[in-house]
């Protein structure tokens, strides 16, 4: 009889444990989340030098992993008038889609080398793109 009370004190603690394991990995969860929110706030404000809405920042991001191509984010940079941002722009890549990096970083290079950027821009050959986009790369070319 003492053996099995001995072996039922033992056991409690890692029984307890077990039953609160669920908790404990969505809190962990949870707190791994907000880190990285954090982190990606952090670093989008000090890029752009101010302060910034993460959730607008990352709406954008999760249309910004759509671009998959070199001439899309090309046309993207390109009618934006502005890739002052496109630090902001790598900082949401790296955190919502790292796959998409290497393309923007392609497209980036290409612009900032251009000549002539609307020229650039006119002579991709893009599908997808939103409205404004469109409306944007009408007016340019």
């Amino acid at each position: 009889m003492r053996a099995y009370v001995l072996a039922l004190v033992l056991a409690l603690p890692a029984l307890a444990a077990c039953s609160g394991g669920e908790d404990t990995a969505a809190e962990s969860a949870k707190l791994s989340t907000q880190d990285v929110d954090t982190k990606w706030q952090a670093d989008a404000e000090e890029a752009l030098g101010a302060e910034v809405d993460l959730e607008t920042l990352k709406r954008q991001a999760a249309v910004d992993c759509q671009r998959t191509d070199v001439a899309n984010w090309v046309v993207t940079l390109g009618t934006s008038g502005d890739t002052a941002t496109s630090a902001v722009t790598r900082v949401g890549l790296q955190q919502l889609c790292p796959q998409v990096e290497d393309v923007f970083a392609e497209a980036l290079v290409e612009i900032e080398g251009a000549a002539d950027v609307n020229a650039l821009v006119c002579s991709q050959p893009v599908a997808k793109l939103d409205s404004e986009e469109r409306m944007k790369l009408d007016f340019i070319c």
